[in-house]
């Protein structure tokens, strides 16, 4: 459809369709059923299925549909099937389109050589409702893919099934602004990071939305860099998985804000649930059974440059190898008000909290609500707090029933330096001595 044309269809397949494999095709390379090229050139398809179509040649766009340079496309209805493309976009591709619209579409077992499996925008504005990417594969962005200078608007969308060779397996943006309410990101696999969704230089919103079993190399759960923002509401992460690298990865000058979102079952086996290299700040979250290989069940704050602030919200039972079985802060920052640390546990040092490498930490209440330990336990220094290297502020606080496991423990609620007022410890204990505080070095300054 070129040079201002118009077309309506309803009710067709559209099969084993195949675009130009020309080696000096330019435009006619896109599109392996259909392609809408052009301003004021248009394609409305209704209730119709695109089948086993192909764009082959490297730079080929859109394996089923491609509409291109000023051009509108609306999909209603449609299912997207078994379509490959050589470059971007293996379903549907839009680019530099004066609009694009897709509701109730399926896009399954597509494939990209490049970028975007299942659906790529680049350059436009487009608004996907009820829209699936099933089983697509890509080199990056698996599934439903906003590229650079694209807005895209996701509405009860949802990416399952999808895998990347690299990076970026469910929902991908690379200099883009993407805005997803009501949608699923499930079973998705990256060879590298982002299982789910990813920020590269790029702001992501994300509002009542699903991710579950996500996993991969790395970060199968949001990856934000290059000065990336993510903020999430009322969003859960179930059941992530990955070896060796963290859950959630938030890097240097990127930020990540989240209200009343929680984190269930992340598993790593490696540190954290949540790597804040970054800004972090956390509304009413809570994060439950996570756990880590190493250090860090939930969250480690990594770096002079990484701020974490949470307010209320609670971590239970989350439990870290190496120490920390919440939270590891090394080198960074990090502000609680009102949190709760509930039965969390570490084989080593800190069972809820491990401050080291100069890192800063201070705990208060949020209104008439303290920050609390409850039998947090651990098996070698502060059952619930250990300071190695670093500071903590405490205020209107309490410790109950923290445990020291082994018997060479020291501290059983909290152990290393301290500025503490208004702390209460209640049936703390330790094997062999500090059932309330050890201090091996430093001082600790108490007040009431």
């Amino acid at each position: 459809i070129l040079n201002g044309g118009r077309l309506f269809m309803s009710n067709l397949r559209l099969i084993n369709g195949r675009a130009s494999s020309e080696a000096s095709s330019t435009k006619l390379a896109h599109g392996g059923a259909v392609l809408v090229e052009g301003v004021s050139s248009s394609l409305q398809l209704h209730e119709s299925v695109v089948l086993d179509s192909l764009a082959p040649l490297v730079h080929g766009c859109g394996g089923g549909v491609a509409a291109i340079s000023g051009s509108s496309l609306e999909l209603a209805d449609c299912l997207v099937i078994g379509c490959e493309c050589g470059g971007n976009g293996g379903g549907v591709y839009a680019q530099d389109t004066s609009s694009a619209h897709m509701s109730g579409c399926e896009v399954s077992a597509c494939v990209a050589g490049d970028r975007g499996g299942g659906v790529l925008v680049a350059g436009a504005t487009a608004l996907l409702t009820a829209v699936s990417a099933v089983n697509c594969s890509a080199r990056l962005g698996a599934g439903l893919y906003a590229f650079t200078g694209s807005a895209v608007s996701l509405h009860g969308c949802s990416a399952v099934g999808c895998v990347s060779v690299t990076n970026y397996a469910g929902i991908a943006t690379t200099y883009a602004r993407l805005f997803a309410t009501d949608c699923l990101v499930a079973d998705c696999q990256s060879g590298g990071f982002a299982g789910s969704f990813n920020a590269f230089a790029s702001f992501v919103e994300i509002d009542n939305c699903r991710v579950e079993r996500c996993s991969g190399s790395g970060s199968p759960g949001p990856f934000a860099y290059l000065s990336s923002t993510f903020l999430i509401r009322s969003t859960v992460f179930s059941s992530l998985f990955l070896v060796n690298n963290y859950g959630f990865w938030i890097g240097p000058s990127s930020n990540l804000t989240m209200f009343d979102c929680r984190v269930d079952g992340s598993v790593t086996g490696k540190e954290a649930s949540l790597a804040v290299l970054g800004f972090c700040e956390l509304f009413d979250t809570v994060f439950t059974d996570c756990s880590a290989g190493a250090a860090a069940g939930a969250i480690i704050a990594n770096g002079p440059g990484s701020v974490l602030v949470v307010h209320r919200g609670a971590f239970r039972r989350c439990a870290a190898v190496a120490g920390g079985g919440a939270v590891f802060v090394s080198g960074g920052s990090a502000v609680f008000h009102g949190v709760a640390f509930e039965r969390c546990t570490s084989e080593a040092s800190g069972g809820a909290i491990w401050i080291a490498s100069d890192g800063q930490a201070t705990f208060e209440a949020d209104g008439e609500l303290p920050c609390a330990f409850v039998e947090c336990a651990c098996d070698t220094l502060g059952g619930a707090v250990f300071v190695q290297r670093g500071s903590i502020r405490m205020s209107e606080a309490t410790f109950s029933r923290c445990v020291l496991r082994l018997s060479a423990g020291y501290g059983g609620g909290e152990g290393g330096a301290a500025d503490l007022a208004g702390v209460r410890f209640e049936e703390c204990e330790a094997s062999s001595s500090g059932g309330g505080i050890c201090v091996l070095s430093g001082k600790a300054n108490l007040d009431r």
